[in-house]
């Protein structure tokens, strides 16, 4: 894994009431809040898996999502940037 942002995290949380707060936050914010393109929460014994995330590379963001895919200009935009750069336009 090159940087945090090719990452994405697994956590394995025992505590029930732990494990719905976290699924309670957007997948993206807690993205943000753990430094990878993405993180899960599942019950079960502590522990965190980091895998390698090859969904494709957003090139404004420079996280790996899903819905990123390439735009007729030739750039890889996930949903979230190209809605903020047609606010912008």
């Amino acid at each position: 894994i090159g940087s945090s942002s090719d990452a994405k995290a697994i956590l394995h949380l025992p505590d029930e009431n732990l494990v719905s707060l976290l699924k309670s936050v957007d997948g993206a914010e807690r993205a943000r809040l753990f430094g990878v393109s993405e993180a899960t929460v599942e019950k079960g014994e502590d522990s965190i898996v980091i895998k390698v995330d090859n969904d494709p590379l957003c090139e404004r963001c420079r996280l790996h999502k899903k819905d990123a895919v390439k735009r007729e200009n030739g750039v890889t935009l996930c949903a979230r940037c190209e809605e903020a750069i047609e606010e912008k336009q």
